[in-house]
């Protein structure tokens, strides 16, 4: 809950999320409270385990694939600009505002 009202209460340049995936209840409303609040060139990186990659938490059945996080942060209004797979573990995503009109 703190962590709701720092986002609420500032604009934030930078936002990092990792291994959201079995800590979060509901991703797609915490991306939603963060992008209001994103400067207007800010970043969102979202980092989280492979499925099929090493180490030992998140357990391998309570992670999920790139395509869903991509998919839940385009869903609260963030675009994906890069990726970076080069960890064997983890997959980094980065995101910024969808500044662009439904539909468009």
């Amino acid at each position: 809950m703190a962590c709701q009202h720092l986002v609420a209460a500032h604009v934030v340049s930078t936002c990092l999320v990792a291994l959201m995936t079995g800590a979060i209840t509901n991703p797609i409303t915490l991306l939603q409270n963060v992008v209001p609040r994103l400067k207007p060139d800010g970043r969102v990186g979202i980092v989280e385990c492979r499925l099929g990659g090493g180490g030992q938490k998140p357990p391998l059945d309570e992670r999920v694939d790139p395509e869903t996080v991509i998919r839940d942060a385009e869903t609260a209004g963030l675009w994906l600009i890069a990726s970076n797979d080069s960890s064997r573990c983890q997959h980094f995503l980065v995101f910024v505002k969808n500044t662009d009109p439904p539909g468009q």
